[in-house]
């Protein structure tokens, strides 16, 4: 049993607390599939006694790819893989969530999606510097509910200066009116180079309270002890069976394989990790010349 994951490093607009590997131009993006292709194919060998049951498209935003993307990447992972699927992860931001692409979504076998979500309130998406407005967030999720795609989690952060405590427990309070089965709640950190990091450095914004997200945390853990979720890992909370299976396993010491541009991989007592530059990824795959890195742990 293992997992795949697709690291797919674009996004319509850069958030100030993120800093996973990502750009905002999107003109490499047929490119940068076409790459992943390849590095599936140049992976087989090594991986060929795996059975692979679970498949994650993160990023960035892997709901910007469009259909055709989607469909060129999973048919090569079907073509070279030994594929016994049960659960298939897209991330998606709610400004992308409409009719056409829900039923491709599910046509393609993606039956798990991951929204970012992060607050219902445009205070605190504006910001974050996010895409989306708390309106569309509202319109994905009653999208969702009647979509054939019956697995869903949000993302959710709390210690932003914006959010109330008051706020925040109407946030949580969506998750029960929705009926969301899974979600996952972030403490806001400040992580070096990225956008927030420099204005605060900058004294244009002012550190994140401490006290704040003490109190938004004891809020968080107050809802969980009086509903059904668990929270079963980090950061992670569902229902009872509706734990995520490709996250869990990365705590089991399950091996998976990590695609694209600063994916990272594991299997028994190995580590790997792509190069974080898109342009090197590229020319590197295409040229079949090693573009990771690995360590013995």
């Amino acid at each position: 049993m293992a997992g795949i994951y697709i690291h797919i490093p674009f996004c319509k607009h850069a958030c100030n607390y993120c800093n996973f590997h990502f750009t905002t131009s999107l003109k490499q993006i047929d490119d940068l599939v076409d790459a992943i292709c390849v590095e599936i194919v140049q992976r087989k060998e090594a991986w060929q006694n795996e059975i692979f049951e679970t498949i994650y498209f993160g990023g960035g935003t892997p709901s910007l790819l469009t259909e055709n993307h989607l469909t060129k990447i999973l048919t090569v992972i079907h073509k070279n893989y030994t594929i016994t699927l049960k659960e298939l992860t897209l991330e998606c931001n709610p400004d992308d969530v409409n009719k056409v692409n829900l039923k491709n979504w599910y046509q393609l076998g993606i039956n798990r999606l991951s929204m970012g979500v992060q607050s219902f309130f445009d205070e605190d998406l504006q910001w974050m510097q996010r895409s989306h407005t708390s309106k569309q967030t509202f319109n994905a999720l009653d999208l969702i509910q009647i979509s054939d795609i019956k697995l869903l989690t949000i993302d959710l952060i709390y210690g932003t200066p914006t959010l109330s405590n008051q706020n925040w427990l109407f946030n949580l309070d969506q998750i029960k009116k929705y009926n969301i089965p899974h979600f996952s709640a972030y403490n806001l950190t400040v992580e070096e180079n990225t956008m927030l990091h420099k204005s605060i450095q900058q004294n244009r914004t002012a550190m994140p309270s401490e006290d704040l997200a003490i109190e938004h945390f004891n809020t968080l853990q107050n809802f969980i002890e009086n509903t059904a979720y668990e929270q079963y890992e980090t950061s992670n909370f569902s229902l009872p069976n509706y734990e995520a299976m490709h996250n869990s396993n990365y705590w089991k010491g399950i091996a998976y394989i990590g695609l694209g541009p600063s994916a990272h991989s594991y299997h028994s007592n190995k580590r790997s990790t792509n190069i974080a530059n898109n342009n090197i990824y590229i020319r590197n795959i295409n040229n079949n010349v090693s573009f990771s890195e690995t360590e013995v742990l």
